[in-house]
């Protein structure tokens, strides 16, 4: 009875985690008369491969778009070239000194150079599906804030798969999608994407008030709450998606980089939720071994582990491509995730040193 109890409150946790997952507005009846200026500004480093993708879905939607700015961050590749070539404006971020971080002098200088009324920051790994730019657009016209967004995750190789983990907690610990959530609960921005008016942005000083933060994206948000600014934040599904990581050590790389120091600000109810939801997760997994092993009757067990993964699937395939052999084996995925996290805290807390695209950041 108490396997049972605790399985079903493993269950529970993960359904008021992921309670409302906010996708963009698809309201394909409702007309805008005049649409905002916007500005898309995209900060790159050595994207030569990715950057046409992105630009290539803009194509048949860029009309809704003032200006496209690629920001060329002293990449090593023909990111430049490649941006050029598409026709939008390439700027370089130059004079770049020690004491800013990751990209936010890319989006500032960006941002310096940009006309439009409204900032839109995107990740040069980014793609837009037909029609994703007007729903984007949409969406921030209907709330009264700043939006982002974190992209669906476009599985295309097997070490990618790792990173299921990472996606359901990055986003259930953002505290906008669980049934305690609003627009005020927000604990930051995701990175990928974020919309902002171009006066707010200016208010609050952009990305040079983040400028020596490793996750930009979630002070950026702390910045905007402490000026009483509300922060919307939904997942691509769709309409909005991108590829992470081409090999194994930019994967462990990313995800050290962001780990460690972001769960330093997860909200405690989010953070009990999670824990009990993993290792409910795990409980049942090793509770079916066992009974297995010991040719003890597994009935119960197993009905408990297949509503587990069942609940995974839902959630999953509204974040990513994830294989369903992976949900099947989800909890070699829980332990993949264990065993970076530590490695991300050890990097974090006790060498104060993480790695980003070829740069040693210090935290």
């Amino acid at each position: 009875m108490t396997f049972i109890l605790d399985s079903i409150i493993g269950m529970v946790a993960c359904l008021g985690l992921f309670y409302q997952l906010k996708k963009l507005n698809s309201n394909k009846a409702e007309k805008i008369t005049q649409y905002p200026s916007i500005s898309m500004i995209i900060p790159a480093r050595n994207e030569e491969k990715t950057l046409p993708c992105l630009l290539s879905s803009l194509q048949s939607q860029k009309n809704l778009l003032k200006e496209i700015i690629v920001v060329d961050d002293h990449s090593h590749d023909r990111t430049k070239e490649m941006a050029a070539s598409f026709g939008v404006t390439v700027i370089e971020a130059l004079n770049k000194d020690d004491s800013w971080v990751g990209k936010s002098y890319a989006c500032l200088k960006g941002s310096e150079v940009a006309s439009g009324d409204v900032y839109l920051f995107v990740d040069a790994d980014t793609v837009f599906a037909d029609g994703a730019l007007s729903k984007l657009i949409k969406t921030y016209m209907g709330i009264n804030g700043v939006l982002s967004l974190q992209p669906y995750h476009r599985v295309t190789k097997w070490f990618e798969q790792c990173s299921l983990y990472f996606n359901l907690i990055l986003v259930g610990g953002m505290h906008s999608f669980s049934c305690f959530s609003n627009a005020e609960t927000a604990i930051g921005l995701f990175g990928p994407l974020i919309m902002i008016d171009a006066k707010l942005y200016k208010q609050i000083k952009g990305h040079e008030s983040v400028k020596d933060k490793v996750i930009e994206d979630l002070a950026l948000g702390q910045v905007l709450k402490q000026n009483k600014i509300k922060l919307y934040n939904y997942i691509g599904y769709d309409s909005i998606s991108f590829k992470m990581y081409d090999h194994v050590g930019a994967l462990i790389e990313g995800w050290t980089k962001n780990f460690a120091l972001g769960a330093k600000t997860t909200n405690i109810r989010l953070f009990l939720m999670t824990f009990i939801w993993i290792t409910q997760s795990l409980s049942v997994f090793f509770n079916l071994v066992n009974h297995l092993i010991s040719h003890k009757p597994f009935g119960i067990i197993l009905l408990f582990y297949i509503l587990y993964v069942g609940q995974l699937y839902f959630i999953s395939k509204q974040l990513g491509s994830f294989k369903h052999v992976v949900l099947v084996m989800y909890p070699i995925y829980i332990l993949i995730f264990i065993a970076i996290f530590i490695y991300s805290s050890i990097k974090t807390f006790i060498f104060k040193k993480v790695n980003w695209k070829g740069r040693p950041i210090k935290v």
